[in-house]
């Protein structure tokens, strides 16, 4: 029995599949290395780099498949299973596809960027890094937040960085009766010794309402937004000075407000007709 190969048949049904297997492994790399290139100029690259990487494998094995199908092998039945398998495949991770897809909607739109100091929720914090499937911020207290990005797409976002200047306003009850012009000046002069205080910028102070016993004052320190929590803590702890020596009743001299007057002795008004010294030698009398 003798085996005969018919090579210009052969070679006539080859060259087609051999030239689109070899069209895949060249615009594979390609494209991946265009990719890489555009990744250069975006501060973390491993959304793009993962990116890069899916194209060049989907681009090869497309050709691969085409390639198989000029051969003559049936490929409706393979693609259909590919096409089951992937359908179930994106359901069970839609949660983790949610957050591919938010990743890349962070990188071309561009909310934000690593090393911003961003608000989301009750998270803030400097951006570490933009991954895939998730942004790291590290808050002021060194602690490292993970937020899926598809948190981030669906919620509000505030960047300080953009705009870094913004008015931390704080309110302190002053009680009355009291100097309320002097215990506003009192707190301009604590707020301006804000360590987180921009410095060239103006300390607002006024009075928002009055009270029978009480003034609320109100104090503006421009800040950046990044230093909200340590600002407010230091500004309330620094403020609550003026209402406690107030309300001890020391002078100017310590706190620099006037003390609350002292409530007078009562004393009997003298009866009608007589003199103080007559009314106290009456009262010896008596």
């Amino acid at each position: 029995m003798t085996l005969h190969i018919d090579w210009q048949k052969l070679g006539t049904s080859l060259w087609l599949p051999v030239l689109e297997i070899a069209a895949g492994l060249f615009l594979g790399p390609l494209v991946k290395r265009m990719i890489l290139r555009m990744a250069r100029t975006v501060p973390n690259k491993g959304v793009l780099t993962f990116l890069a990487s899916l194209v060049n494998v989907l681009i090869i094995g497309l050709t691969f498949l085409l390639a198989m199908e000029q051969l003559g092998f049936k490929m409706s039945g393979t693609l259909s299973l590919l096409s089951a398998v992937g359908l179930g495949m994106t359901l069970a991770l839609k949660d983790n596809m949610a957050n591919v897809a938010g990743g890349l909607q962070i990188l071309l739109t561009k909310p934000f960027a690593v090393g911003d100091y961003i608000s989301v929720g009750k998270h803030q914090g400097k951006v570490s890094s933009i991954e895939l499937m998730y942004t790291t911020i590290r808050t002021n207290g060194s602690k490292e937040v993970i937020i899926p990005n598809s948190v981030l797409v669906n919620d509000l976002i505030v960047n300080w960085s953009k705009d870094p200047l913004m008015h931390l306003t704080v309110h302190l009850h002053f009680p009355l009766p009291g100097n309320v012009q002097a215990g506003l000046e009192q707190a301009r002069v604590i707020a301006g010794r804000c360590p987180q205080m921009i410095p060239g910028e103006e300390v607002q102070v006024w009075c928002s309402s009055l009270h029978k016993n009480q003034a609320k004052l109100a104090v503006s320190v421009p800040i950046r937004g990044q230093d909200v929590k340590p600002a407010r803590r230091w500004l309330m702890t620094q403020l609550s000075v003026l209402t406690d020596r107030h309300d001890q009743g020391e002078g100017s001299a310590a706190s620099g407000l006037p003390p609350a007057p002292a409530e007078p002795d009562r004393v009997s008004a003298p009866a009608a007709g007589t003199t103080p010294q007559e009314e106290t030698q009456n009262e010896k009398a008596g």
